[in-house]
């Protein structure tokens, strides 16, 4: 028995699903999201996402087989960028990166969640330390969480009153650090 692989077949794969979707070739769904319609191609959606893997698997739900499916509860900018990324593997975007894991998170592409966990990480201050320490609780990015414990350790007077927006257990925690 001989096995063969090739990362330049996956590579391959990609970028002629990625070239497909930009041409609108083969697309079998349409995602309407703020107005704005996405065609894409369930297969790509389901691959790459859980909740849309739950979606479109076997008609266990009114939308399984709909030509068009309705989202909420995210912007069409962050939708695109999510879409961008389950074809592209990378996303770059205007789109506030809180937004854009909002929809990672409400899609499950864990991936994409975590590596806007990165990105939140590198770009913490004093300034959104608590929104990002919120974020980071919301969506169980732990990394994130310590990453925002640790600035708001070494910015903590300049957090002034945005630290009242943290949850009574967890500014008693951040109070009862030694590093304080």
């Amino acid at each position: 028995q001989i096995q063969v692989r090739s990362s330049a077949a996956a590579q391959s794969l990609l970028t002629g699903m990625h070239r497909l979707w930009k041409a609108g070739s083969l697309t079998d769904i349409n995602l309407l999201v703020e107005g704005c319609t996405f065609p894409a191609h369930r297969v790509v959606l389901a691959a790459g996402s859980c909740w849309f893997a739950a979606l479109t698997d076997g008609g266990r739900f009114a939308d399984s087989q709909a030509p068009t499916v309705d989202l909420h509860d995210m912007s069409a900018e962050a939708f695109e960028a999510v879409l961008d990324y389950l074809y592209e593997g990378s996303t770059c975007t205007t789109a506030p990166l809180a937004d854009v894991g909002a929809a990672a998170a409400f899609l499950q592409v864990t991936p994409l969640l975590e590596r806007i966990g990165d990105a939140m990480a590198s770009a913490l201050r004093a300034d959104n330390c608590v929104a990002t320490w919120l974020f980071a609780t919301n969506y169980a990015l732990d990394g994130l969480l310590a990453s925002c414990r640790e600035t708001a350790v070494q910015f903590f007077p300049e957090l002034g009153s945005s630290a009242a927006a943290l949850p009574p257990h967890e500014m008693r925690a951040l109070l009862a650090m030694d590093e304080l």
